[in-house]
């Protein structure tokens, strides 16, 4: 089994069979989204292995793969998902935002990765447009590229009301997007066909409106949209990107409108026995393929 194929692997976990039988069905997890072209030479040497299943969670991935190369006869799109026992909804004025101090303002958070397929530079610019707004944060919870380059911009342009803070223990993670009055997503073009943001489906357990720079295509987008849980532009559209995030600022029936149906979407979409059962079903094929065709002798 492949696990978030569509970026490509920084780590593989060993391959472990699904039964403990020699000779079971493998499971191969991989994780994170660098070295794209290892992960497409590990999909061909599984498209020509017995017992396996290529499991992707967008569909979009499909094309990109056949063009490299790669027809799994056994390529499973599960779409991912968020623990919804674990990431709930909370009260704004909680423990994390009162330390932080934000319990109070109205925030716009950015929790998690902002790396190479995102333009921090959209955060950059919304902390720039509510400058003169006291009661506004730009939240943004995440290490890497994109945190040091906002440290740059911060320091050089005396960005007091954006707030950079490093990744946060996972036991309060329902606290710190419950701090968000708006939930930002970001994501280039280039990425589109390779990715789709996870942060997507943890804001819709806590119930935020999001505002977002992200592809059309994106499934991530194609999510917001369909459920009406936020407002999005073209990834290289600054001026529309803050101009969005300027109506839901001036607009809480709006902001309360666009959370109607997030809840409800998470609640069917994200559990745990739904899901679960996709896999199973998946993987109960192909060990009943291995099984059948050892007793045919091949």
């Amino acid at each position: 089994m492949i696990s978030g194929m569509a970026g490509a692997a920084a780590s593989v976990s060993e391959a472990i069979p699904i039964s403990g039988r020699a000779g079971a069905p493998r499971r191969i997890v991989i994780h994170d989204y660098a070295g794209y072209p290892f992960a497409v030479q590990l999909s061909r040497w599984l498209a020509c292995q017995g017992h396996t299943v290529l499991y992707l969670y967008s569909e979009d991935f499909l094309p990109i793969l056949g063009l490299k190369g790669v027809h799994h006869r056994r390529s499973t799109v599960i779409e991912n998902w968020a623990p919804l026992d674990d990431i709930t909804p909370q009260p704004k004025d909680n423990p994390w935002t009162r330390a932080h101090g934000v319990a109070d303002k109205f925030v716009f958070l950015c929790a998690g990765t902002v790396g190479l397929k995102h333009n921090p530079a959209h955060l950059a610019n919304l902390a720039r447009a509510f400058a003169a707004d006291l009661e506004v944060r730009v939240v943004v919870v995440s290490q890497g590229p994109g945190r040091l380059y906002l440290e740059r911009v911060k320091a050089s342009e005396g960005l007091d009301n954006l707030i950079l803070l490093d990744y946060q223990p996972f036991d309060r993670l329902s606290q710190v997007l419950s701090a968000a009055d708006v939930a930002v997503l970001l994501l280039e073009n280039f990425a589109s066909e390779l990715s789709v943001p996870s942060k997507v489906y943890s804001y819709m357990c806590v119930g935020r409106p999001i505002v977002g720079a992200i592809p059309a295509t994106n499934l991530a987008c194609r999510i917001v949209e369909r459920e009406r849980a936020g407002l999005t532009v073209a990834p290289g559209d600054e001026a529309g990107f803050v101009a969005a995030a300027r109506r839901l600022r001036a607009d809480p029936a709006l902001c309360r409108a666009l959370v109607d149906r997030q809840r409800a979407y998470a609640l069917a979409s994200f559990n745990i026995d739904r899901v679960g059962g996709l896999f199973s079903g998946a993987i109960e094929e192909v060990i009943g393929d291995a099984v059948a065709n050892r007793s045919k002798g091949r």
